[in-house]
């Protein structure tokens, strides 16, 4: 099995084990009433920056900026949010990407959410000599901590980027990074 593979291998089975996250979040042991765990109603924004490593051949350093803006209470326990994330990756090579998304946000603990992305949006790769334009479909899935009131740290261990026209091209990102909570 070739480095591609086992990569894509490794990122499907990170994105699997998140969904048992999700299912418990409504029967957290700690409970804020009730015996549930419940999403903060006063969050209607943030602004965060992410970085790590982007597998891509060759591994690049991702710069990654995203707004967030909350749209709908799906039942107490989910949200349902908007983003739009703004990532850079460099290497021998740059990449800007632009996608649009729906966050799905879980109430895991208390100061505890997961979360899970679905978007679509668009890239610009450039090398030395030119640069093309592909799709980008982006699946993405990651938790956070409330540090702060207005302060928040977050993890994504499954960032699953699939470029297409221009480039069919697969690649994981491993994202770590904070947010500002207005």
């Amino acid at each position: 099995m070739n480095r591609r593979h086992r990569v894509r291998s490794l990122a499907v089975a990170l994105a699997l084990s998140l969904l048992p996250a999700a299912a418990r979040s409504q029967t957290s042991p700690h409970a804020s009433e009730g015996g549930s765990v419940h999403l903060q109603a006063s969050e209607p924004f943030s602004l965060g920056v992410m970085i790590g490593p982007a597998f891509d051949d060759p591994t690049s350093f991702k710069l990654r900026f995203d707004g967030s803006l909350a749209l709908a209470r799906l039942s107490p326990h989910v949200r349902l949010d908007g983003v739009l994330s703004m990532g850079f990756s460099f290497s021998d090579l740059f990449r800007f990407d632009l996608a649009p998304a729906a966050r799905f946000v879980f109430a895991v603990a208390r100061d505890v959410a997961a979360y899970a992305d679905f978007g679509l949006g668009f890239s610009i790769r450039s090398y030395g000599a030119g640069s093309f334009g592909s799709g980008l479909i982006k699946l993405a899935g990651g938790i956070w901590y409330d540090l702060a009131p207005h302060w928040r740290v977050i993890a994504e261990p499954v960032g699953l980027n699939f470029y297409y026209a221009g480039g069919d091209e697969f690649v994981y990102t491993l994202l770590f990074g904070a947010a500002y909570r207005f």
